[in-house]
Order: C-alpha cells, then sequence, then structure tokens
C-alpha cells in the first residue's frame, strides 16, 4: 500500500508545465493525473496533505458553462423575413437524424461546453476553444426560435460546437449537423453533442471550405459524399483571412436550399483578418445580404453574458451579424 501511494502522489505532483515536454506528453500526463486521483480518491488512508491542483487547474478541467437566454427585447423582431418564406418541415429534414422533443426557449437553457485540451500549435487549431461570436450568435438565436424550429440546420467552422447546440435544442422536428475541417475539432464536437444530451437530433461531420464548389448543389465531406443541401447556415467567427471569406462564402452557396438563409456573425476586420471582404464574396455569387452592428441589436443585450469565458474578447469588440439569402435566382 505504501508503495501505491508514494506512486500516485509522484504522479499527482508532477509539473505538466514543464517547457521541455512534447505538447502530447504534456496532455498525457493530465490524463494520468485524472486517473490517479480517481484511484487515490477510493482509499480514505491515501497521504495527500495538499490540494493536488490549484482552483484554476481544476476548472480547466470542467466543461464550460453557457447560460443562453433570450435577450430582453426577444418580442422584437429586428431581421426581416426572408422574402421567399421558409421551408417546409417535409423538405427540410434528411432523415438522417432521429428527433425528440426539445427543451422550451422562453426561459433560455444550459449549455456544456469542453473545449480541446491540446495546446494550439496552428491556426488549424482555432476550434479547440471558445470564440465570442458563437455566443452572440447563440443568444440571438434563442430569441427568435422560429429561425430553427423545423428547419434543417448546418453550423460551418463549428468549433467546439456551442450555436450548433443551442439550434440542436430549439431545432424540434429539424435535424442539425455541426462541421468543421480538423478531425479533433469534430470529435470533440460530437463528444459536446453527447454531452449535452442531444445525439438523437444533431452530429458532426468533416467539412472543409475550400473543397466546395459552387457548380454542386449540396456540400461535399473530404471522403468525396455530397450532402443535401440546408434550409438554414449558422457560422461564428469562421473568417481569419482573406480567402477565408470567400471560400466561406462558396460553403454557404453550396450548401444552402432556394430560399434558405444563413446568419453569420464575425468580429470586424480589426480582429479577423479578410472578413471585411465577406460581403463582396457574397455578392459576387448572387447572394443577398444584410448586415448589422451586434452593439445595436437589443441595445448589446446579446454581448452582456458568458464573454469572459471566450477566447479574445475586448470590451467595445465590433461584431457584425450578416443575413446571407439565397433567392430564386441563384440556382
Amino acid at each position: 500500500r505504501e508503495g501505491a501511494h508514494r506512486s500516485l502522489s509522484k504522479i499527482i505532483h508532477l509539473d505538466s508545465s514543464n517547457s521541455q515536454l512534447e505538447f502530447s506528453d504534456q496532455d498525457v500526463i493530465l490524463d494520468l493525473q485524472d486517473v490517479a486521483c480517481e484511484i487515490a480518491a477510493l482509499s480514505s488512508s491515501f497521504p495527500v496533505r495538499s490540494a493536488p491542483f490549484t482552483l484554476e487547474e481544476l476548472k480547466d478541467r470542467l466543461p464550460l458553462s453557457f447560460r443562453i437566454e433570450p435577450a430582453a427585447a426577444a418580442a422584437v423582431p429586428i431581421l426581416a423575413e426572408s422574402s421567399s418564406g421558409s421551408s417546409s418541415s417535409e423538405s427540410s429534414s434528411s432523415g438522417e437524424c432521429k428527433t425528440e422533443k426539445q427543451k422550451t426557449s422562453q426561459d433560455g437553457f444550459t449549455i456544456l461546453i469542453n473545449q480541446v485540451k491540446a495546446r494550439q500549435s496552428a491556426q488549424k487549431d482555432v476550434g479547440f476553444v471558445m470564440w465570442p461570436s458563437a455566443v452572440a450568435l447563440s443568444r440571438w438565436l434563442v430569441s427568435h426560435p422560429e429561425e430553427v424550429r423545423n428547419k434543417s440546420v448546418l453550423e460551418l467552422g463549428a468549433g467546439c460546437g456551442l450555436t450548433g447546440l443551442v439550434a440542436a435544442q430549439l431545432v424540434s422536428e429539424g435535424c442539425v449537423t455541426l462541421t468543421d475541417f480538423n478531425d479533433v475539432v469534430v470529435k470533440n464536437a460530437q463528444q459536446n453533442i453527447a454531452l449535452n444530451g442531444l445525439s438523437g437530433v444533431a452530429k458532426s461531420e468533416n467539412l472543409d471550405f475550400y473543397q466546395q464548389d459552387t457548380s454542386r448543389e449540396g456540400w461535399v465531406d473530404p471522403k468525396g459524399v455530397v450532402h443535401e443541401q440546408v434550409d438554414l447556415i449558422l457560422a461564428a467567427d469562421v473568417i481569419c483571412q482573406k480567402e477565408d471569406a470567400f471560400a466561406a462564402a462558396r460553403s454557404i452557396f453550396s450548401a444552402l436550399r432556394v430560399g434558405g438563409k444563413a446568419i453569420v456573425v464575425s468580429a470586424d476586420s480589426e480582429h479577423r483578418f479578410g472578413v471585411e471582404c465577406f460581403h463582396q464574396a457574397c455578392e459576387e455569387l448572387g447572394l443577398l445580404v444584410t448586415a448589422r452592428d451586434v452593439r445595436e441589436i437589443y441595445d448589446g443585450n446579446l454581448l452582456s453574458i458568458d464573454m469572459d469565458k471566450t477566447t479574445g474578447y475586448v470590451n467595445g469588440m465590433k461584431l457584425t451579424m450578416y443575413t446571407v439569402e439565397k433567392s430564386n435566382s441563384q440556382r
């Protein structure tokens, strides 16, 4: 017993932040420490005199909790309805997802989010963490559940999946697909779907902006499988460079049904390079675009809660909400 206690204690007190360790080795140490603590907790005689982790370290191991509630003025519509009207529920569902009764949006609900624990090493890893626009778009959605209900929904660049998970709570008779191009991010999104009990109505898939072709009706995954167009596309902070703006526009054009709508929220070009090209990129494809400063919506209440849990948010940051519509003349 004494030898086992000593071994567990050594593991628990290992310094995983050692800069000489590879990131993958640091992650292995964190996993081992979690297991060691679980084993130690089974013994009432385990001699731990001090907490093995600081409060901040413990918080980092827990999911982020986002309370998504309607904005104060939710009864007042802020964006015009699509001139083409919404699609019927019969045409919305692809039949790939089972449906289940979802919670009402009147009082809001809580979404739990696990960020990817691995260290970010490249731009492709931006989906490892939460970004501000996802919170703003999520609060707008819960204030406008009619935009989601009975629709087929696709989230582009879902990252940790907050926006798609909120849509899944609201969709009722529809189906929500969370997509990203990073396999690690896609796996984490699927785990967050399960964490929130939404596996019956949501799923995660791999979609790369740069593989989409506007001559094709539908979006294509890396295996070359073409998926059906959807009624509603959601995207939050998906543009990091000029090329992303045009690739995102092509993805929207390919994946969106005629009469469908995309809601895209992004920080401005001071914080997201290339976003200033998004309006032009959509118009070049014949998509109809309107834009609005998020601070002007509901007196800025979309930005009032949980922004401190996101990466890169600063007071006064300008977020823009783009509404993109695909009319009959486009396809």
